[in-house]
């Protein structure tokens, strides 16, 4: 049964995570294998965001480069090996983008993205979708 009381319960538990940002900087993917998430979030200095793949590092650089040309981006520098990798580019507008690639285990991958100075939020997420659509 729904009461007043419930509702500003609720209410005061969303206030509290807006308020104190929890939550608020999560941006949540899902794959086509059931099951599988991937969480991209903000880390330090904050304009980087990073998520951690199931899959080894050679195949994620295969993905970040196809999810560029899809989104018709071209790398600038375009490197990788065993345990690491990174591809940097530029928006039409001249924005920069660095995705960097760091293996943490046979099959998987932490992958940074950082657009622009501050970590453009928006396109960080465009970017992680078009990359994880070829993951």
């Amino acid at each position: 049964m729904r009461t007043p009381a419930r509702h500003a319960a609720a209410l005061g538990l969303i206030l509290a995570c807006m308020v104190t940002g929890w939550g608020c900087r999560t941006l949540t993917g899902e794959r086509t294998r059931p099951a599988t998430t991937y969480q991209l979030k903000r880390v330090p200095p904050f304009n980087t965001w990073e998520a951690t793949v199931t899959n080894s590092i050679e195949a994620t650089h295969k993905a970040v480069l196809e999810g560029l040309e899809d989104l018709g981006i071209e790398p600038i520098t375009n490197r990788v090996d065993k345990l690491s990798g990174t591809v940097d580019a530029l928006f039409a507008d001249q924005m920069d983008l660095e995705v960097k690639l760091h293996f943490v285990a046979p099959e998987m991958t932490r992958i940074r993205i950082r657009c622009g100075i501050v970590g453009h939020e928006q396109r960080t997420e465009q970017l992680f979708r078009a990359f994880e659509k070829h993951l």
